[in-house]
């Protein structure tokens, strides 16, 4: 029996399918990661932490760009490995160096350094908005943002120049919007009476809008950056998951992690049935619980990050 080719047919396949399978494929490669679960470890089995790889790094596979959370994430790991300790003073919280910081990457360094030159936190809105007004930017900052990207380009996690592979998506989706925005109107003006035929411009018309909105989320991570984000998502959902034992106390190895990966709530909520010790580098009155130490940690912290964040240069790209 000879199969028998409808043009009409051939006509809505194109103008249908071509958009339907851009998006699909769009879809696939950019994918949210944490839609597949991972496996939940049985209790007192500690998370599997990727090799090699420091917070900040962590959270950059999370959204692809250097901001608060990573910055908040270093101020943990810095406290945490002994180089920093921290003094509630009441009206002051003060950051003291406890040991040398010989040997730590350039973003980590720098961000040390920055908050022990700082010596207190900024609480003022107020004082961050004039600063920012004022154009009182940190250009080694601003460099030592741009090194934690590198450091992932160097171990071929992300692209070199992602505005160049942005810009090419880019304008290929532009041409291709073009393309069926002319055919459309001459095949309107030409065969107005054949309207079927109007469903070839059309599927230009949404592939070109899919790859121009689609873009910027396809210029980052190469394909092994794409395979790292997948462990770390994975290992996201081992953090929400975990089942400590009371002998066990992986929580402050593992805070400066769940701090990057945004789960550093539920992360200690993992942990509320056990006995918490307050950790050495904390030093401060009033906190009996595992929860109030969490609150009052990250409103420290993420006063820090973002007194930091603010003296970046603006001209910083995400």
């Amino acid at each position: 029996m000879a199969i028998v080719l409808n043009p009409e047919h051939l006509t809505l396949g194109f103008g249908l399918g071509l958009p339907a399978a851009t998006y699909l494929y769009l879809f696939w490669v950019t994918r949210p990661r944490w839609i597949r679960s991972a496996p939940r470890p049985q209790q007192g089995e500690e998370p599997t932490l990727p090799q090699n790889v420091r917070p900040a790094l962590a959270g950059l596979f999370m959204d692809g760009k250097v901001g608060e959370p990573e910055i908040a994430a270093t101020i943990v790991d810095l406290l945490q490995q002994g180089f920093l300790g921290i003094v509630d003073k009441g009206e002051r919280i003060v950051l003291i160096k406890q040991k040398q910081l010989d040997g730590l990457p350039p973003f980590e360094k720098t961000i040390a350094e920055h908050l022990l030159a700082k010596g207190t936190i900024v609480k003022s809105e107020l004082e961050i908005e004039q600063r920012i007004n004022r154009k009182l930017y940190d250009e080694h900052l601003s460099a030592a943002l741009r090194s934690l990207y590198q450091e992932g380009v160097t171990r071929g996690f992300f692209a070199e120049d992602p505005n160049n592979r942005y810009a090419w998506y880019y304008l290929t989706g532009l041409i291709i919007f073009f393309l069926g925005l002319t055919s459309f109107g001459l095949l309107l003006r030409s065969f107005g009476d054949q309207p079927i035929l109007l469903f070839y411009p059309l599927g230009l018309l949404l592939t070109g809008t899919t790859v121009v909105t689609r873009a910027r989320s396809l210029t980052k991570l190469t394909p092994g950056g794409r395979l790292m984000q997948e462990v770390w998502h994975d290992y996201r959902q081992e953090l929400i998951h975990f089942k400590p034992k009371e002998s066990r106390n992986a929580y402050l190895q593992y805070l400066p992690y769940a701090f990057a990966l945004g789960v550093e709530e539920m992360w200690t909520n993992r942990w509320k049935d056990t006995v918490f010790e307050r950790p050495e580098w904390f030093t401060s009155f009033g906190i009996p619980t595992r929860e109030d130490f969490l609150q009052k940690l990250r409103t420290m912290v993420g006063a820090l990050a973002r007194d930091l964040y603010a003296t970046r240069d603006p001209a910083l790209k995400d």
